[in-house]
């Protein structure tokens, strides 16, 4: 579905997306990758229950990082995301490899907070 949404094909992203939960309803992720494709296509109800129904799904669950990072972003909070950004970079997370390819940080990408993450993960000596 991330293709899809890549690709601005966003009733595609949420209908491969739908089918990914029906094969597998675990799959909560996909939840926040429904609502992206409801935000961007301008459906904000929809984005809302999306993430309104990944919040019920998991709120007794791991703290995914992704999960937790694409409702912050969705919702606006900015500096909520930059806080889940700055633990996953103290815990040494391997998802911080991501920062200069992952689409789900376009928005932060322009924000001195974020090119100064990049610099710490040394991920700006990486584009060469």
């Amino acid at each position: 579905s991330r293709a899809y949404s890549a690709k601005g094909m966003h009733a595609a992203a949420i209908a491969a997306a739908q089918k990914g939960l029906e094969l597998d309803p675990d799959r909560t992720d996909l939840l926040i990758d429904i609502a992206y494709s409801y935000q961007q296509s301008g459906r904000f109800k929809e984005a809302n229950r999306a993430l309104e129904e990944w919040q019920r799904r998991t709120a007794s669950r791991y703290d995914n990082f992704y999960g937790s990072l694409g409702v912050a972003l969705l919702s606006g909070h900015r500096d909520e995301a930059f806080a889940n950004l700055e633990r996953q970079y103290r815990e040494h997370s391997g998802t911080m490899i991501l920062l200069n390819v992952d689409p789900e940080f376009d928005s932060l990408r322009g924000d001195p907070r974020f090119r100064d993450l990049v610099h710490r993960v040394r991920l700006d000596r990486a584009r060469g």
